[in-house]
């Protein structure tokens, strides 16, 4: 957008938002979650044209991609849960999940899938920790 017309923008934003400030919010959380759970590939893919839209093979492999992001993000999350007691890395994994949550955040509806692939290190620390303490709590309980 030219910045000639940015003032412009800006004040009809606030004035949709200032009209139903809660209707605003919800909106912009629901398009926020696209982040979490759209797979991105079709969002990379689609500027190049290389996967046709209605594809039976296609919409399988985009629902088990979505559903292993889903998983991942639930790792990450019972990851962060966990290292929330040990004090040795308590903060390491909050500043991980505040990195994350910073995108979608921030960007709000323009935060598409494709811009949490530079923060898929911290994600896969943040699973790989859950899922390796979703085996030690077991282990724990076995042993009790």
């Amino acid at each position: 957008r030219s910045l000639i017309y940015q003032k412009i923008y800006t004040r009809e934003a606030l004035e949709i938002i200032k009209q139903n400030p809660l209707r605003f919010i919800l909106w912009h959380t629901k398009e926020s979650l696209i982040f979490f759970v759209d797979d991105g590939l079709r969002d990379m893919l689609r500027h190049v044209n290389v996967f046709p839209r209605r594809s039976l093979g296609l919409l399988g492999v985009i629902a088990l991609w979505r559903i292993a992001w889903g998983a991942l993000f639930a790792a990450a999350a019972y990851g962060v849960w966990r290292a929330w007691s040990d004090p040795h890395i308590r903060y390491s994994a909050l500043f991980f999940a505040l990195t994350i949550v910073y995108v979608p955040a921030v960007a709000g509806t323009l935060a598409v899938a494709r811009f949490r692939y530079p923060m898929t290190p911290m994600l896969f620390v943040l699973a790989a920790y859950g899922v390796v303490m979703l085996f030690e709590k077991r282990k724990f309980y076995a042993r009790g």
